[in-house]
């Protein structure tokens, strides 16, 4: 490659050159070379950046599938003395692609790319047609796995599979390994991803020697409407191309980006750029069309599947402890495979593991699913819980706003969970503190974690003698319109195990009723129970008084008889 301005003194050379390319039998003999000046490699990673990887590995058994479409206008061209010279005039690309996530820490992918290309303006340097370029197999492996910073390694091998002598492959496989970083600054996402890829030296005989290259991408993401909308902009480049008449051996090229999530398990992107740098890899113009596939994940509030006629049990057993031992030492005092309990004397639900999102969304994380399933149960269970209000919180990351939103959104979302879960939603409510209400006062990451919580007060209690509420059958959600099962309430709260056989009904003598409800409820009853004062006797009359003297008179002996 030449660059645009050749200095006088140089141009018969350059013209030499330009000769040499149209007119020696090397060239005429060669169709192209084996070398791929490609600059965007997709990673169908989750939630990524066409052109670039991502960091994150939501959960086990994540699977994307997909396609990026893009055209791409003089991805390759040479300068002949001072005018530019199209090696490829135009080239359309779809590169097909399959992830699937192993766990949280580990996860791998093969991309297949498909070329369509014309032919450019020296015959003898071209290769048009259609082709398959290097198969690309790879993977991640995240260090750090919660928010918000995320780094993760990458590592790629590039198989010689392409087309030869054609712009679209290459003779030897090559090695593309590196390192990804995201930092998360409320709805602002900052992405990094530098490596290195080696090669052996590849001498066209010609201007272009291509070798190993640094690998320097970097993306920055705001994300809209509830997180289903996001514009960015991107800079992906490389350096270490030898060119002989162009000493910079850097390529770059600079887009900007629509993406989407109108489901979720849909991802569309939308994009175009242009070269930043102009030559061995860059475009004049770039349009990009990405469809991506993922299989939705459980934790996902927009298509939760916790209504236990969707939930089996065998679907979320597995996921509670086997062990007493695997419990913590601090949580010990749980019971074997409980996942939360109702403290009457704090008036809350607690539960044993904090319930845990996806970084910077709503979006709650299938290990969490099994505790959602359990509060619903309780809920179930003790019917004095007449009313439960989920109140979320958030850590000081972010503006106050956004992170407001976010503590209702994830709210929100548990709501959402347990109405879906068989909970009626005249039992429900839930509203946010952001990050007004923190666990401490300190902010390290161990605090900022505790900060992200929600939690599950009882406002409201039934009078342990009141009869047990009835709920419908079967409520519709607001939301999608589908019919889900209530389950029904049926017992007391923990610690109010006393049981009447004879229950008080209300017309019952008042001053009982208050006194069993004090029993039952360990307190002192508000008043003693009393009984009225016998009569007063009344005062004794004249007459009266002379009948008691006249009875007191010693009777006459029945034996005496009167003279």
């Amino acid at each position: 490659m030449l660059p645009r301005t050749t200095p006088a003194a140089h141009r018969p050379a350059r013209l030499t050159v330009a000769a040499a390319l149209l007119l020696s039998p090397v060239a005429a003999a060669a169709q192209g070379y084996s070398l791929d000046p490609e600059l965007l490699q997709s990673s169908f990673s989750y939630r990524a950046m066409p052109g670039m990887d991502a960091p994150q590995i939501p959960a086990e058994g994540g699977v994307r599938a997909g396609t990026t479409l893009q055209y791409e206008h003089e991805p390759l061209v040479l300068y002949m003395g001072e005018n530019p010279v199209a090696v490829v005039s135009h080239r359309s690309d779809a590169q097909l692609g399959f992830a699937y996530d192993w766990n949280e820490r580990f996860s791998t992918r093969v991309v297949m790319p498909l070329t369509f290309q014309s032919e450019g303006e020296v015959p003898e340097l071209t290769a048009g047609g259609f082709g398959m370029r290097d198969l690309r197999v790879g993977g991640r492996f995240a260090i750090t796995t919660s928010g918000p910073l995320y780094i993760t390694a990458r590592g790629d091998v590039s198989l010689p599979s392409g087309k030869r002598d054609a712009y679209l492959g290459e003779s030897t496989a090559r090695a593309d390994l590196g390192f990804l970083g995201g930092a998360l600054l409320g709805p602002i996402e900052l992405l990094v991803d530098a490596g290195f890829t080696g090669r052996p030296m590849a001498d066209t005989g010609y201007d272009l020697q291509l070798g190993s290259e640094f690998v320097a991408n970097l993306g920055l993401r705001h994300s809209l409407a509830d997180d289903r909308l996001a514009v960015g902009a991107m800079a992906i480049s490389r350096t270490g191309a030898r060119v002989e008449l162009d000493n910079s051996g850097t390529r770059a090229e600079l887009l900007g980006l629509v993406q989407l999530w109108p489901t979720s398990s849909l991802q569309v992107d939308l994009g175009i750029g242009s070269g930043l740098t102009k030559g061995y890899g860059t475009s004049s113009g770039r349009a990009l069309a990405g469809v991506t596939w993922m299989r939705p994940l459980p934790s996902e509030y927009d298509d939760l599947e916790l209504v236990s006629t969707h939930l089996p049990e065998q679907d979320w057993e597995s996921q509670r402890p086997t062990l007493e031992e695997d419990l913590p030492e601090e949580d010990i005092t749980w019971k074997h495979g409980e996942l939360a309990r109702v403290e009457a004397e704090d008036q809350h639900i607690a539960i044993r593991d904090d319930i845990r999102f996806e970084v910077g969304t709503a979006r709650i994380l299938p290990e969490s699913l099994p505790i959602l399933d359990a509060i619903a149960e309780l809920m179930a269970s003790y019917w004095q819980i007449d009313h439960l209000l989920v109140e979320g919180h958030a850590s000081e990351e972010g503006s106050y706003s956004y992170n407001f939103d976010l503590s209702m959104d994830r709210a929100r979302s548990i709501y959402k969970a347990l109405v879906e879960a068989g909970v009626h939603p005249d039992r429900l409510s839930f509203r946010a503190f952001g990050e007004v209400q923190a666990a401490a006062a300190d902010s390290s990451e161990e605090q900022l974690a505790a900060d992200r919580r929600v939690e599950f007060q009882i406002v409201q209690q039934l009078d342990p003698l009141d009869p047990p509420p009835t709920y419908p059958d079967q409520v519709l959600l607001p939301w999608t319109g589908e019919a889900v099962l209530v389950r029904q309430a049926s017992e007391r709260l923990v610690g109010q195990e006393i049981d009447f056989t004879t229950p008080v009904g209300p017309d019952e003598d008042e001053q009982t009723l208050d006194l069993l409800n004090s029993y039952l409820h360990d307190e002192e009853p508000e008043e003693e129970l009393s009984f009225p004062d016998p009569p007063t006797p009344p005062e004794p009359s004249p007459q009266d008084e002379e009948l008691d003297a006249f009875d007191a008179l010693p009777e006459a002996d029945e034996e005496e008889e009167s003279p």
